[in-house]
């Protein structure tokens, strides 16, 4: 299918930084508009295959063991930026700085709790409230519900870090699995639907 340009249509044309660079003063100004798009990423088709092949291949490494996820996923990252398929700057804006700032302060207030004896002691009325309603699961309801207050306060991530030493603790002590008791936390710390403390999108009106 051909189209003829006629005068005063307008061509549309999407393309990557390096077309900005060697054409932006190229062409007569009067007749050509070049510039950059804000939050613009045009799709890169060619590095479709390098992505996927590295993208499994760092799972088939963990899955064959022989090596950790995060090391294999670290290092998939690295040849990605290597070979192109990510930009240094792409790289670093998918970092999201603002959840691991969360994180770490909780993580240093679950430690307090741990050292402090609060993290045990709270871990032992749960485990108490549990044993008390007389049912399987109610350790495990425990852990869910004190996740999912916390969770209306602070961030879901800081709550997750919080409860987690306490949650570990009760496992314990109720002789729980440990795994077990993660997807709980988990759970609960992304249940959190009533304040817009505990996610932002709360905020939002349907």
């Amino acid at each position: 299918m051909s189209c003829l340009l006629q005068a005063g249509d307008v061509l549309l044309l999407e393309a990557e930084k390096a077309f900005l660079s060697a054409n932006k003063n190229r062409y007569d100004t009067g007749f050509t508009l070049i510039a950059e798009v804000e939050d613009s990423s045009p799709q890169r088709f060619r590095m479709l295959i390098p992505a996927v092949v590295l993208t499994v291949g760092a799972y088939i490494c963990d899955i064959l063991n022989l090596a950790s996820l995060f090391g294999t996923a670290m290092a998939a990252a690295i040849l990605m930026v290597a070979c192109s398929v990510l930009s240094e700057s792409e790289a670093r804006s998918a970092i999201q700085w603002q959840i691991y700032l969360t994180i770490a302060p909780a993580c240093g207030v679950g430690q307090t709790l741990i050292s402090s004896g609060v993290a045990s002691a709270i871990a032992s009325f749960l485990v108490k409230v549990g044993t008390a309603m007389g049912i399987g699961c109610a350790r495990f309801g425990a852990v869910y519900l004190a996740t999912v207050l916390t969770s209306q306060v602070v961030a879901n991530n800081a709550a997750a870090a919080l409860i987690f030493p306490i949650a570990m603790d009760a496992a314990d002590r109720a002789d729980i699995d440990h795994l077990l008791m993660a997807f709980a936390i988990m759970l609960a710390a992304s249940a959190a639907f009533l304040t817009p403390f505990g996610y932002q999108t709360n905020l939002s009106k349907s």
